[in-house]
């Protein structure tokens, strides 16, 4: 009984975790309608000039973005000028068809992302991070890289993906609750909170989208080893095989 308590216990806790971090989102697209939708309103996403919807659907909860064009882009962004020193967190889950980009710039491709405010690049405070999207791999930066980092996933089946970055520019990326980066944010960036072809109009792709939501707030993803090891622990006292050390009389 104490060890079906125990047990009980956790899991509880472990949903509690999970339920104040969803609700701590402070916007959800949920893809039913276009990002730049007036039914929106104030939920509205902006979309970057010289932008193009006309290939896009958004139905049953899916945003499919369509980018076809080598002068226009599907560039969807909020909350432009976050205050440096914000922490910042996106979460998103995705599906990558095609993606392409003449890659001139590292962050010229599809993908998703946030910055807090840092006009000229090395010189403001505040920091962007991204993760660029691909059908094989996803690709970022850290700080003063010259060369992409990688991580290799099948992106044509469908992923979640959060970043996080905290008051100091320090940002975290998971996929499917798995981390995948950690490191210095690229210090430079203006557009809040983004997803989409980027804002270089040559990228294009093709690419699903389940939902997008964001906060700002720092909301890591829970350690499984954290709660595997509490848990274990737990159970172990419960049945009696983890016992105190008894203390010594003077």
């Amino acid at each position: 009984m104490k060890k079906t308590f125990t047990l009980a216990a956790i899991v509880l806790l472990a949903g509690l975790v999970c339920a104040g971090n969803a609700s701590a989102w402070e916007l959800s697209y949920e893809c039913d309608v276009l990002p730049n939708s007036p039914t929106l309103g104030a939920m509205a996403w902006g979309l970057l000039p010289p932008g193009d919807l006309s290939l896009s659907t958004a139905a049953g909860g899916m945003f499919h973005l369509v980018d076809v064009w080598p002068d226009k882009r599907v560039y969807l962004s909020r909350e432009s000028g976050i205050s440096a020193g914000t922490p910042v967190t996106v979460e998103t889950r995705v599906q990558v068809v095609s993606a392409a980009s003449p890659g001139e710039w590292w962050w010229g491709c599809p993908g998703i992302g946030l910055s807090t405010y840092s006009y000229q690049p090395g010189t403001g405070t505040g920091g962007t991070a991204i993760i660029e999207l691909f059908p094989d791999r996803v690709v970022t930066r850290y700080f003063g890289d010259t060369t992409d980092r990688i991580y290799f996933a099948d992106m044509t089946e469908f992923h979640v993906l959060r970043i996080a970055m905290n008051a100091s520019n320090q940002f975290w990326a998971w996929m499917d609750s798995m981390l995948i980066f950690s490191g210095p944010a690229y210090a430079e960036g203006q557009d809040g909170v983004f997803f989409g072809t980027s804002g270089y109009p040559k990228a294009t792709a093709d690419i699903y989208w389940d939902y997008v939501r964001y906060s700002k707030e720092f909301l890591p993803v829970p350690e499984p080893a954290t709660l595997t090891a509490l848990a274990s622990l737990s159970l172990l006292t419960g049945a009696g095989l983890v016992r105190k050390r008894p203390t010594k009389r003077g």
